[in-house]
């Protein structure tokens, strides 16, 4: 407990230093974006743009011919954005969703989000796994969701293997662990597909949507997609690692993947700030000072005005950057860059996740994760419906 107490602390202390820098930046962002008045920069929209136009080229070798357009004035856009995609977008999203789960202490105790950003290597919080001991005493749960359609689906428990592949970055608190290819029922990692990390900025625009997929209090995963929008980002030297966001999240949400509208990955979530008096103290809802014991104690008493993640642009540079003790791991990681960086990565993934996931069996509804124990690296689990 005052290991987890230190590491909340500290977490907390840099990520409100660094807000505090952008706070009346974050603010105006927040209140242009909710009247509609945001106008982004000149280099934001070309960045933009730039990707657009690339990405367009790969979604057009995909995709039939759009049929002419009805000349008309019955129907027209409200407001300065154009408020509605493709049906596309949902299928795509619970292809995006499978290769997030949760990561959880053996014998049940929740920890974080993670995703699968490889073919057997899961990224999460350095705060959620920071060490290679603590990554063996964990496990990475998928189909760990409901399904309101259909026969109910059955958790897959998958082990961590930090002996293949692990590591962590504590000032940019990620981590990456490698897991092993079939669960506990033998299920096949590969069905569930990954995501490449691509290092090109541009992938969206400040006060654009954004979609986080995670475990909220280590509950089946949810999805946030309103209220929802990316507020910021700067580029100067202390701060360039990181952006803030507007999404809903919960303790249990560390680890989640930062989606574009294109179900890419533009950051990794990592905390939410707390609004903070003049005083140094927090502020409640109720208008109360609340100390940081009190924050921590209780968080639901307090006022949470953004979100803050690490930019998948400032992590795929640090992992290149990476220092291995041995040659297998140097080799895996240069494997992993080298597959989010080939030509046309969106061809890839499409390839991966998109078209060559093939549908799950139904199996017989899962018992709640209530009660599991596990005896040595064979698990024995006891599973037990409490309702």
């Amino acid at each position: 407990m005052a290991k987890t107490n230190k590491i909340f602390k500290a977490l907390n202390e840099a990520a409100l230093e660094r807000y505090s820098v952008v706070r009346n930046e974050v603010e105006k962002a927040q209140r242009e974006i909710a009247s509609g008045e945001y106008v982004p920069d000149e280099k934001e929209i070309r960045d933009f743009a730039e990707r657009e136009q690339k990405q367009t080229k790969i979604d057009v070798q995909t995709r039939r011919p759009r049929t002419k357009a009805l000349v008309g004035l019955d129907e027209r856009q409200i407001g300065e954005t154009r408020d509605y995609l493709s049906i596309e977008f949902f299928e795509a999203g619970l292809h995006a969703a499978r290769s997030v789960g949760r990561i959880s202490r053996m014998g049940g105790a929740m920890t974080g989000t993670g995703v699968l950003v490889g073919h057997d290597v899961v990224l999460t919080n350095n705060h959620v796994l920071q060490s290679a001991a603590e990554a063996r005493a964990s496990e990475f749960d998928l189909d760990f969701e409901e399904n309101r359609f259909g026969a109910a689906k059955r958790s897959r428990h998958f082990e961590l293997d930090p002996d293949r592949f692990f590591m962590t970055h504590k000032d940019l608190d990620f981590s990456f662990v490698a897991v092993q290819p079939h669960s506990d029922i033998d299920a096949p990692l590969g069905e569930f597909g990954w995501h490449a990390l691509i290092r090109e900025q541009g992938k969206i625009r400040l006060g654009d949507p954004v979609n986080l997929i995670h475990h909220p209090l280590g509950q089946t995963k949810s999805v946030t997609v309103h209220n929802s929008n990316f507020l910021y980002l700067v580029e100067t030297k202390d701060l360039s690692d990181f952006c803030w966001y507007s999404s809903d999240t919960e303790p249990g949400s560390s680890g989640a993947p930062v989606f574009n509208n294109r179900w890419e990955i533009v950051a990794l979530h990592h905390r939410s700030i707390p609004k903070q008096r003049d005083d140094g103290l927090f502020e409640a809802v109720s208008g109360e000072p609340l100390t940081e014991d009190d924050l921590r104690r209780r968080p639901e008493r307090a006022v949470w005005i953004a979100n803050e993640g690490i930019r998948v642009s400032r992590i795929v540079p640090a992992l290149e950057e990476a220092e291995f003790k041995t040659a297998s791991q140097r080799a895996l990681r240069d494997e992993l860059v080298k597959l989010w960086t080939r030509a046309n990565a969106g061809e890839v993934i499409g390839q991966e996740w998109h078209r060559g996931v093939p549908p799950l069996e139904t199996s017989p509804p899962d018992q709640a994760d209530l009660l599991r124990v596990h005896r040595t690296r064979r698990q024995l689990r006891i599973e037990i419906d409490l309702d």
